[in-house]
């Protein structure tokens, strides 16, 4: 009976071990995601903050062409950044089958050659001065799921080790 309370008894101990680091575990991962969340897109969330400069537009057109049996259309931005024609990262992506020409147009109908435009700068290159919406909102909740767990974990494993036996 002696081996049987031992396995018993270690049973107990590592459930409240789980029972423990459980949330502070589920909260690590959702803090790894809240940061994939911030870092993941183009331009991505985090950037936000990311300071702005001016560009000016030297190009703006649409480039079609087929991929995977459909026609593509992609807008194209070309801005002069530090002394070169670069492409304007962050805009509207691809747009697929005739129709959706008009998509890739709008997604280029502000950008007027000659025109400066305020950049958002992530790495050194430009990007749109955009918001992605649904990344954000992504990232945030995310990051309060995140805070959350964490908390509710600190206070479980704080509150475990001040219980007396």
């Amino acid at each position: 009976m002696g081996n049987r309370g031992l396995r018993q008894g270690a049973a107990r101990l590592l459930l409240a071990f789980i029972a423990r680091l459980g949330m502070l575990g589920l909260g690590l991962v959702f803090a790894q995601a809240a940061y994939s969340a911030w870092m993941a897109g183009d331009p991505p969330p985090a950037s936000l903050f990311n300071p702005r400069a001016t560009a000016e537009v030297i190009e703006a057109r649409i480039v079609s062409g087929r991929q995977n049996g459909s026609i593509r259309h992609r807008p194209v931005v070309e801005v002069s950044w530090a002394s070169k024609a670069t492409e304007l990262r962050g805009l509207k992506g691809a747009f697929y089958s005739g129709r959706l020409e008009s998509e890739a147009a709008a997604a280029i109908k502000d950008y007027r050659i000659g025109e400066t435009i305020t950049v958002r700068v992530v790495n050194g290159l430009p990007y749109a001065d955009t918001i992605d919406w649904f990344r954000l909102g992504a990232a945030l909740w995310l990051s309060l799921f995140a805070l959350a767990f964490l908390s509710v974990g600190a206070v479980i494993v704080i509150a475990g080790k001040r219980r007396p036996r």
